[in-house]
C-alpha cells in the first residue's frame, strides 16, 4: 500500500520523465526489491528511472520508508 501511494503520489508524478505508467514502475521496483539489491543499488536504479525530478534526500526517505514498510 505504501508502495502504491509512493508511485501514485504527487511527488513522483512530476519527476517521471521516462513515460513509465504507474503500474510499470511499481512492478520494476517490486522486482528490484525482491532480488535483494543493496539500498544503494536500489537508489541508483530508481534515480535512473525517475530522473532528476526528486531531490536525493526525498528519494532516500521514500526508499527507506518503502523498505521498512515491506519488512
Amino acid at each position: 500500500m505504501l508502495l502504491r501511494f509512493w508511485c501514485d503520489g504527487p511527488g513522483l508524478g512530476s519527476g517521471l520523465g521516462s513515460g513509465l505508467s504507474s503500474l510499470d514502475l511499481q512492478l520494476k521496483i517490486l522486482s528490484m526489491v525482491g532480488s535483494g539489491l543493496s539500498s544503494l543499488d536500489l537508489q541508483l536504479k530508481i534515480l535512473s528511472m525517475v530522473g532528476s525530478g526528486l531531490s536525493s534526500l526525498d528519494l532516500q526517505l521514500k526508499i527507506l520508508s518503502m523498505m521498512i514498510g515491506s519488512t
